[in-house]
């Protein structure tokens, strides 16, 4: 069986947290990649359920971060 996984920017907030909570619906592994404080990776994870869902800090505009 293959893994899916979805890369989400701003995965845990607004329209990123809407995206992942969907992929994670669709059988997907989510990694979100964000800026924001620990309250909400840790509300993002507590709505979506950890098991399939993780969180790396990055900032996608920091072209240095990312590669």
């Amino acid at each position: 069986m293959t893994k899916q996984v979805a890369l989400v920017t701003g995965g845990t907030s607004g329209i990123g947290l809407a995206t992942a909570q969907k992929f994670v619906q669709e059988g997907y592994e989510v990694v979100a990649a964000s800026v924001d404080s620990a309250d909400k990776v840790a509300a993002a994870k507590q709505q979506i359920g950890p098991e399939h869902f993780n969180v790396v800090t990055c900032d996608v505009a920091d072209r240095a971060v990312v590669q």
